[in-house]
């Protein structure tokens, strides 16, 4: 599961240049990209159940 974290994040950031928001919509783009890192970061240290990288 954490394998698809990269890629995940890396297709996000792709849709963000892709689309190119206009600047009241970039703090939404802004919210989710924030979301997707901490499921990363929770993801890598193990604290979602079932899903640690260890």
């Amino acid at each position: 599961m954490s394998s698809l974290a990269p890629v995940l994040m890396l297709l996000a950031l792709f849709v963000w240049i892709g689309v190119s928001p206009r600047s009241s919509d970039r703090w939404v783009w802004l919210w989710l990209l924030l979301l997707i890192v901490v499921v990363i970061v929770l993801d890598y240290t193990g604290m979602i159940p079932g899903t640690g990288s260890h």
